[in-house]
């Protein structure tokens, strides 16, 4: 069974950027906006005992071991799956969505806009928009060519904020190409600065020279998380109630809604498929952080399609706390949500178009079923128009 869940801060709160500290002297413990797909797993998980009246300890070995158990609830338990994850504007009534890497800003005019106007390149230029590489792979680069042939000062740059989920669903469908700049969207995180001591392990007394300034986020009041997973009838879920989350386990509040993220994306489906059929071509979308055993690049099938381009935004770290080992799991390179693949299809017969849809329209892609299960590498397909001709990379 689908269940949606709305996450409701109410206090600082503090995720961990998955990057490990790189020296004894580096003293600040950075933190991030939004929690991934294995914080928010293990969030659930814990509640999900505790509700169940189950032994903690005891599931721990088990995830220790696969999730291999006899005892179905536990095994149930084990078996969640998140199939998205992200925020939510209360005011707005909207999902909020990263603005692919397509999407730009206006410097001079703050107009934003879908840019189609790209050329692929291996060549990188510091006098032109890009996005960084991961591990000096070359991905797109954004030229505002028209401002080169003029010689125009005038700058685009990313729009480094989200779209409503009405407005993301026009731009998937290659209906809307200038978007409006929501004020209530700047700010949803407010950064505090708070200041500690390191404590021994063994004596649990403060060490000298440990002093840690750490950054917590509160969200706005408008800001909630949301969580949207598969799980077992069998497994009792209350309805409203408080969970911990993130680093220092903070008590946030969390009720269950009807309405879908997944599910408002399905409804367009058959629109987006017309357009994809139309064009030929499209994109895929991360709407998650994606971990691929090729690093940068997801899975395709070179037999149905050809690789065109891809817009990469820089790396961004997975990691979390391990509760089978008590300790931060193996932290990972993860492409960020909004950067996008663009293939070609070499045949747009129904079949082949279905294909396309049943593997990439809402499905999560990543290098293991552990990351994938956790939310990761969330992708949706959008219309490509053949506006210009476009550089192989």
């Amino acid at each position: 069974m689908n269940r949606m869940i709305f996450i409701k801060p109410h206090d600082v709160l503090r995720f961990g950027t998955g990057s490990p500290q790189k020296s004894e002297l580096e003293h600040v413990l950075r933190t991030e906006n939004i929690p991934k797909g294995l914080t928010l797993r293990g969030a659930i998980w814990s509640m999900l005992i505790e509700a169940n009246g189950l032994s903690f300890p005891k599931f721990r070995e088990i995830v220790k071991n696969g999730g291999k158990t006899d005892e179905d609830i536990y095994r149930k338990i084990y078996g969640l799956k998140i199939r998205s994850y992200g925020i939510y504007h209360e005011g707005k009534d909207s999902f909020l969505i990263k603005a692919p890497l397509d999407i730009v800003e206006n410097k001079n005019s703050k107009k934003v806009f879908y840019y189609d106007n790209i050329r692929l390149s291996s060549k990188m230029s510091d006098e032109k928009f890009y996005t960084k590489p991961i591990d000096g792979y070359y991905v797109n680069v954004i030229v505002d060519e028209e401002n080169e042939k003029n010689q125009s000062t005038q700058k685009v740059e990313n729009f480094n904020s989200f779209l409503t989920h009405d407005d993301f669903i026009l731009y998937l469908i290659g209906e809307k190409k200038e978007f409006e700049r929501y004020s209530e969207f700047d700010g949803l995180f407010n950064k505090e600065i708070r200041t500690g001591t390191g404590i021994s392990d063994d004596k649990n007394t403060v060490i000298e020279g440990k002093l840690f300034t750490t950054e917590f986020i509160r969200p706005k009041e408008e800001v909630r998380y949301f969580v949207e997973i598969e799980i077992d009838d069998a497994v009792k879920f209350p309805e409203e109630g408080n969970m911990l989350l993130g680093g220092d386990m903070r008590t946030v509040n969390y009720y269950i809604a009807n309405n879908s993220f997944t599910g408002i994306f399905v409804q367009n489906r058959k629109k987006v498929k017309e357009k994809v059929k139309m064009y030929g071509e499209f994109k895929l979308i991360l709407l998650t952080p994606g971990v691929f055993e090729k690093g940068y690049m997801i899975d395709f099938d070179e037999n149905i399609m050809e690789l065109k381009g891809m817009a990469i935004g820089s790396y961004t770290m997975v990691s979390g706390w391990s509760i089978a080992d008590k300790k931060s799991k193996l932290s990972y390179r993860a492409v960020p949500e909004g950067s996008y693949y663009v293939f070609r299809l070499k045949d747009t017969d129904d079949e082949i178009i279905d294909r396309v849809f049943d593997k990439y329209f809402l499905k999560n892609h990543a290098m293991n079923e552990n990351l994938k299960n956790a939310g990761f590498g969330l992708t949706i397909v959008g219309v490509n128009k053949k506006n210009k001709e476009v550089h192989n990379v």
